[in-house]
């Protein structure tokens, strides 16, 4: 995405053609000017009946160029594990329930001069999938040892019920708190 200017003088952006460019379109199944419409270009309507195509500044076009990357590029990755899951589904009702591919970031936490919504959304799924586990591993296996009268000794551990209470809890919440400011 470069600059250009329009007819009136305004700022507005353009596809710059290059090989990178013509593979997006070809491997996107669209033409260059498609891609060049859907990357540069907004459409506003201002009744039911009419609808204007805006060009896009520069910056805005680069948001939109990063959003339909990481759109690829979750799709990609979604098709990738479904279809390792289904390599390994042998057709027994055992398979489909214990061979999966998943992935977990073990490393924990990353820092960062400025943290953003994504690395907000990443830890949030961290600390639902160390909840999970928690849950599995240590409350269930747990209770179960106790039923059974097995003798071991209790394993202490950290439960991250506030943590996630305080970004998906409502009404207060940070994630419902960005819901209702972006409906507002």
């Amino acid at each position: 995405v470069e600059e250009g200017f329009g007819a009136e003088g305004g700022e507005r952006s353009r596809v710059v053609v290059s090989e990178h460019a013509k593979c997006a379109a070809r491997l996107l199944g669209v033409q260059d000017s498609a891609l060049d419409s859907a990357l540069c270009t907004r459409k506003i309507k201002a009744t039911v009946e009419d609808q204007y195509e805006v060009s896009m500044t520069t910056q805005q076009a680069i948001h939109s160029r990063d959003a339909l990357a990481k759109a690829v590029y979750t799709a990609l990755f979604a098709s990738l594990v479904k279809q390792v899951n289904a390599s390994l589904d042998d057709g027994t009702p055992a398979s489909t329930a214990v061979l999966k591919c998943s992935v977990l970031d073990i490393f924990g936490f990353e820092f960062f001069q400025v943290n953003r919504f994504e690395q907000l959304c990443i830890n949030y799924a961290n600390e639902k999938l160390q909840q999970y586990f928690v849950h599995f591993v240590f409350e269930l296996e747990q209770r179960e040892y106790i039923a059974e009268g097995i003798d071991w000794k209790q394993v202490a551990f950290i439960d991250n019920r506030e943590c996630l209470a305080l970004i998906e809890g409502k009404p207060l919440g940070v994630l419902p708190i960005l819901d209702e400011q972006c409906i507002v």
